[in-house]
């Protein structure tokens, strides 16, 4: 059969009402047309908002498994994850989802699946399989049924760790690991694959870590267990150290030392869970003082494969690789040199790869810095009418550092011309770029009681439901960027005080943009492209944006950064 005879089939499991939006039918036959020419290739799927880019997605995924492949679906986070398996749901699918462990409760203890009963008692997954709560258990029935699927649904950071540390142990073991390399792998919100690996093979040594140590060579010495040779003074000065120095040279040798020190207590870790295993029975109750030394020795367990993982990326590329980055409770370190880690634990670990996302910007620089060779771009086209969605640049004032202190005053202003003249009884939101900003705008703006605003994640919850609630409200902050959905009279408008720059106080960007300009513009192009999206959803909807910061010129002077549709809709006021 032909491609397109076999879309038509599979396209019915979808259901009789099942319709294509414009261009989803031309990019899942592009798409498997593409596998087809290279089972080692990649796609770039340029799909904007509205598009229905995980439909495509999932047609292709039966299209492929029609004709005998298997493959994954990967999503960026928890709500994404469920809007696809709604639609698996929904679709009468037979794919499986399996989410990270801690998403699962253990039916024995009502503890997260990480602290259940199996776990704490480190039984192995065959042993698992033959306790009573196995048959009902939400982590092991869905593994088990996305191992068994053609298609499985999983998060970046789960199939990371299966094909990558599992699969390295199990082969080592000469066993077959569980979620196999499969023919083919779609990557949703895909923009953000530099920053999920990135973020996965990050080592974090918190503050405690000697008082967490000195914790179980207490529980180690009362139970009668082997003590680890490095003596607690000794990790002290080692993790001490580490929060000291700042020369990277110095710095590896100490994270080699704290992967030295960790294993010694992951030698010792086997002895006591096998102990725990034949002590302590399913029936039997465990000391709370065993249940929290078995937690502790999970956790030095994962923090020696971090540090093992990421003193071996630093030994294959360079010290000058290593960024330390300090904060408040703990020190999280990071490689320069993203490219080693996404061709070595990223793209050799699928053949076929399609990466999807409304906001690639320019896909030539997105393949160039996601480390993708050999890429075919495919772009629909939402067909949105943006006629009455225009974006105004207000370039008379500049916010950059040096301009910041003497032009707030008067952008300030702009924005209440704005507001008072155009949109008083509309909702809309304004991309602050900072809580200062934020607090600045709320003591000189003459609309402050209209705004509504927040300080963390908490707080942010309960401002959407008031702004949601409000005649005329404004929602205002520094992280609205992504993951809002203010579809229609939710929001007639958005404005962007400042451009959002990512923030020079994080080490990483800092050496990032020393090593390339190019890197930092276009994850700022990024950032307004997922904010100019939060507002206009479907082709009856529409919204005005605008840009105070003078700064925006300088990036769309960059023409190839942004997408042409983008472009068409700037209008430009001195």
């Amino acid at each position: 059969m032909q491609l397109s005879e076999i879309l038509e089939k599979v396209s019915k499991k979808l259901g009789p009402d099942f319709e294509f939006r414009p261009w989803q039918k031309e990019a899942v036959l592009a798409i498997c047309k593409a596998y087809t020419e290279n089972p080692e290739g990649a796609v770039i799927l340029d799909a904007p908002t509205g598009t229905g880019k995980s439909i495509v997605a999932t047609l292709s995924s039966l299209v492929l498994t029609e004709i005998g492949l298997s493959g994954y679906i990967l999503a960026s986070d928890i709500s994404l994850q469920e809007q696809y398996e709604s639609d698996i749901e929904r679709f009468g699918l037979p794919w499986g989802s399996v989410k990270g462990v801690d998403n699962y409760t253990c039916n024995m203890n009502g503890e997260k699946f990480s602290l259940g009963e199996c776990r704490v008692r480190n039984l192995s997954y065959e042993k698992a399989a033959n306790l009573d709560c196995y048959s009902t258990c939400g982590y092991f029935q869905s593994r088990e049924e996305a191992i068994a699927s053609k298609v499985s649904l999983l998060n970046y950071s789960y199939w990371l760790v299966q094909r990558n540390y599992v699969e390295k142990k199990m082969t080592e073991e000469g066993k077959k690991p569980p979620f196999q390399k499969r023919n083919f792998v779609f990557f949703d919100e895909a923009h953000k694959v530099d920053e999920i690996v990135q973020s996965h093979f990050t080592p974090r040594v918190e503050k405690d870590l000697h008082q967490r140590l000195s914790e179980l060579r207490a529980f180690l010495r009362r139970e009668g267990f082997e003590q680890p040779k490095t003596q607690i003074n000794e990790v002290k000065i080692v993790e001490n150290e580490i929060f000291r120095e700042k020369r990277k040279e110095k710095l590896m040798y100490l994270l080699r030392d704290l992967e030295r020190i960790m294993f010694e207590y992951v030698r010792i870790a086997k002895a006591v869970k096998n102990a725990a295993e034949k002590e302590f029975e399913m029936d039997v109750s465990m000391p709370s003082a065993w249940r929290r030394s078995l937690k502790l020795f999970d956790w030095a367990k994962d923090l020696h494969c971090k540090l093992e993982d990421y003193n071996d990326i630093i030994k294959k590329t360079s010290y000058q690789h290593l960024i330390k980055n300090p904060q408040e409770t703990e020190i999280s370190f990071q490689c320069l040199d993203e490219r080693h880690l996404l061709l070595n634990y990223f793209h050799g670990k699928a053949p076929f790869r399609v990466f999807m996302s409304a906001t690639f910007g320019n896909p030539a620089k997105y393949s160039q810095i996601a480390a993708i060779n050999g890429v075919r771009v495919i772009r629909m086209s939402n067909g949105f009418n943006y006629e009455k969605s225009p974006i105004y640049s207000i370039s008379k004032y500049r916010l950059s550092y040096k301009e910041r202190e003497q032009n707030l005053p008067k952008v300030i202003k702009i924005l209440d011309q704005i507001l008072d003249k155009k949109h008083q009884n509309e909702r809309g939101i304004v991309h602050a770029g900072s809580y200062a900003f934020v607090k600045a705008i709320l003591e000189q703006s003459e609309n402050r009681d209209r705004f509504i605003s927040y300080g963390n994640s908490k707080e942010k919850k309960d401002a959407l439901q008031i702004f949601y609630e409000s005649e005329n409200g404004i929602l205002i902050g520094p992280s609205l960027l992504e993951g809002l959905d203010l579809s229609d009279d939710k929001s007639r408008f958005q404005v962007f005080f400042k451009v959002p720059f990512p923030s020079l106080g994080d080490p990483l960007t800092s050496e990032k943009l020393n090593a390339s300009r190019e890197w930092y513009d276009w994850k700022t192009t990024i950032g307004i492209l997922q904010g100019i999206g939060r507002s206009v959803r479907s082709k009856e909807d529409w919204a005005v944006t605008y840009l105070l910061d003078g700064c925006f010129e300088d990036l769309l002077g960059r023409k190839d950064y942004f997408p042409p549709e983008f472009m068409d809709r700037v209008k430009r006021i001195g």
